[in-house]
């Protein structure tokens, strides 16, 4: 069974394997970013760049943090 984290109407799904941790963030209407841990905080996934999607920054640095405290 996976985890799902619920915050103010996003769903964030921790994803774990062998190689990497990410978490994928979706709200009510589907898939909106992934966000990749680093040493500073979360970036957004080389998929989701590449993409060039339009995502807002302050949201998923907001995100991130929710994240951070989540597991701290």
């Amino acid at each position: 069974m996976e985890e799902v984290i619920e915050l103010q109407g996003f769903r964030i799904t921790p994803r774990f394997t062998e190689r990497e941790v990410n978490f994928e963030v979706s709200n009510s209407e589907g898939y909106l970013f992934r966000l990749v841990p680093d040493l500073e905080g979360f970036r957004l996934s080389p998929l989701d760049k590449a993409l060039d999607a339009e995502i807002n920054p302050k949201l998923a640095e907001q995100i991130g943090s929710w994240i951070d405290n989540y597991f701290s």
